[in-house]
């Protein structure tokens, strides 16, 4: 048992994370099995997650990645901590335009030649900020380039990278993953656990079936310090 005291689980999702291979080969064995009923004729059910009414709709979905390539970049010069510490060079063409850019997105803040983050950003893209998501979106720019390959599994039919790269054949992709899904959960979760009817006597129970690294068990026993995860 966990006994939540505050911070007690802080830190880095590479202490929390350990790969199991045979939980690995447990999943894919079942994405088979259900990718077999799929071929069988079982009836996949797609809903619309946003409809396109007009020609613009479709110049924006054609550029919805510059966005992302925005962000991406930014994460990757550390402009937001820059930002945070006062140290951005204005005078630097390059970084100027692309916290511009930022300030276009929302991500910054302008007045004047002076930058800030936007509160959303202050609270997801820093470094151990209360709802981290650098690692989440770094693992999203790491896949960045197999989503461009649409196309050739569209033709073949097989996956352009392998899937066991992120499942533990290759050791520094599989902990980044970790550390993304970890951070994710964490960000998530902070907006999840206030909302959970959990039990605040002292020596309450939860029982955190498939924890993964333990993220909700983490924020449960922030939110509820009796709690015995």
């Amino acid at each position: 048992m966990r006994r939540g005291r505050r911070g007690e689980f802080c830190g880095d999702a590479e202490r929390h994370y350990r790969c199991d291979r045979r939980q690995f080969r447990r999943i894919r064995s079942a994405a088979g099995r259900s990718a077999a009923q799929t071929a069988r004729g079982r009836k996949r059910e797609v809903k619309t997650k946003k409809k396109v009414n007009s020609i613009q709709d479709i110049v924006d979905l054609a550029s919805a990645f510059y966005g992302s390539a925005v962000l991406f970049a930014a994460l990757e010069v550390d402009l937001f901590g820059q930002v945070a510490a006062g140290t951005l060079d204005v005078k630097a063409r390059g970084m100027r335009l692309l916290a511009d850019a930022c300030v276009a997105l929302g991500l910054l803040e302008k007045k004047g030649e002076a930058y800030r983050n936007s509160p959303p950003a202050q609270m997801t893209l820093l470094p151990g900020a209360p709802a981290d998501l650098t690692k989440a979106i770094r693992y999203n720019r790491d896949v960045y380039g197999a989503w461009g390959k649409l196309a050739e599994f569209a033709r073949t039919g097989r996956p352009v990278e392998k899937p066991e790269i992120h499942l533990g054949a290759d050791a520094t992709r599989t902990k980044a993953f970790a550390a993304a899904m970890f951070g994710r959960a964490m960000g998530i979760g902070r907006g999840v656990v206030p909302l959970l009817d959990l039990p605040r006597r002292d020596g309450a129970r939860v029982l955190d079936l498939a924890g993964g690294p333990g993220a909700y068990a983490i924020l449960m026993c922030e939110k509820f310090p009796k709690l015995r995860v």
